[in-house]
């Protein structure tokens, strides 16, 4: 990884390496708010809580 780095940055200079952080962090912002998002409803249906209110191990 860092020596494709450094190749990309002899080529094409050192600021074409920050091109792609905002598609980056916009993939990052929609995968982890849908993961967010659909933990709590996941839990909820799938691992189905005991009835102290804790879920089980597995």
């Amino acid at each position: 990884m860092v020596k494709t780095a450094y190749g990309i940055a002899k080529e094409e200079g050192f600021l074409s390496l920050w091109r792609g952080i905002t598609p980056a962090v916009l993939r990052h912002l929609v995968y982890s708010g849908s993961r967010m998002g659909a933990y709590e409803v996941i839990r909820e249906k799938v691992l189905l809580r005991n009835k102290d209110g804790s879920f089980p191990l597995w």
